[in-house]
């Protein structure tokens, strides 16, 4: 396609480029629309004004009110977009200890997570593999939901509560076990994520205190974790079918990963076999050293996958036929045959 006519915060109008080197779209027009919020969106799909919901696709809270309504088919794909806990590993605090940190995940009941915050319509998340691609790795370390093994690692680390309010205290002055966690206000499923988080972690024994800001100062203070405006933080991003370019978040400080690295993870090991994943052009290989990246995520965690939540996507019947369903739903960075394959209802 070719641009038209745009106008912004309205509406960018593309027609079909019939001097295309490949497929020619089997539609003459697409025109991408813009709203101010959920509820205009939905109720455009609604009235026919448009024929499926973008990008993000539509909240858990509407699927059961899409399936109602006529000439509206609801798809629920796998989900692009992972959300995972971060740790700074440059404030000096327990949150430094490895087996801290592995404690925290055993104190988190994914299970419940999914069903308050995504209503069901999410996966457990372990990696920044999808399970469904032949690199991701199946015998990684496992943080099953197990509060009275995150206690015994917790009272191993020598975190014990010595005043009996609840709260363990930390080995040096006494003071209570607490860390500031991240959340961007913008974000509505994570700043819910992180209250659950919240309860759940303090059964174990440790203090949360959500530090929610909006996403200007979130990025601000993400990626500067030597400013120590955090303790925990909460990320997502779409590693997509071809993520190697997401392992570079835990590269090393002191081997050029400053940039994105929001954990102040420092691990030389890593470093050189990322170096030698992006180096090598042997798939096997690329492969064997992609799993053995995944290992080291999951047993040091400088980040721990959390969840990977569905895409969900209305889409109207009536008109058009031939949408195309990847991970990610119908219409994403990784799926434009949506708009290839798409033609006029017969």
């Amino acid at each position: 396609f070719k641009l038209k006519k745009f106008k912004g915060g309205e509406y960018i109008w593309m027609v079909k480029n019939d001097k295309y080197w490949g497929e020619i779209p089997a539609v003459d027009e697409v025109v991408f629309k813009s709203y101010g919020s959920q509820d205009a969106i939905n109720m455009a799909l609604k009235k026919g004004d448009i024929e499926f919901i973008g990008y993000n696709g539509s909240s858990p809270l509407s699927v059961e009110d899409f399936k109602k309504t006529e000439n509206v088919d609801v798809a629920i794909s796998p989900g692009i977009a992972l959300v995972w806990l971060g740790f700074n590993l440059h404030k000096e605090n327990a949150i430094q200890e490895k087996l801290v940190r592995q404690a925290i995940m055993h104190g988190i009941d994914r299970d419940r997570l999914i069903q308050l915050v995504y209503l069901g319509y999410a996966k457990p998340a372990d990696s920044f593999i999808y399970p469904e691609l032949s690199t991701y790795n199946s015998n990684l370390p496992r943080y099953a939901y197990n509060p009275d093994k995150a206690k015994q690692m917790l009272e191993q680390a020598g975190y014990v509560d010595k005043d009996g309010d609840g709260i363990r205290n930390d080995k040096k002055g006494g003071q209570n076990m607490s860390f500031e966690f991240l959340v961007p206000s913008a974000w509505p499923d994570e700043v819910k994520l992180a209250k659950v988080l919240k309860e759940q972690i303090k059964d174990i024994g440790i203090e949360i205190k959500l530090k929610v800001v909006d996403l200007d100062t979130y990025y601000e203070f993400i990626y500067t974790p030597k400013e120590d405006k955090f303790d925990i933080s909460i990320s997502s991003e779409e590693p997509g079918p071809n993520g190697s370019w997401i392992w570079e978040f835990a590269r090393g400080y002191n081997h050029g990963g400053a940039g994105w690295n929001q954990a102040y993870y420092d691990n030389p090991v890593f470093d050189n076999i990322l170096d030698a994943m992006n180096a090598d052009t042997d798939l096997e290989k690329q492969k064997q050293l992609t799993f053995k990246l995944q290992e080291i995520m999951a047993e040091d965690l400088p980040y721990a996958l959390l969840v990977r939540p569905d895409l969900i996507g209305p889409y109207r019947t009536d008109k058009f036929e031939g949408h195309v369903e990847t991970m990610g739903g119908l219409s994403t960075w990784i799926n434009v045959w949506t708009y290839f394959k798409v033609r006029p209802k017969k």
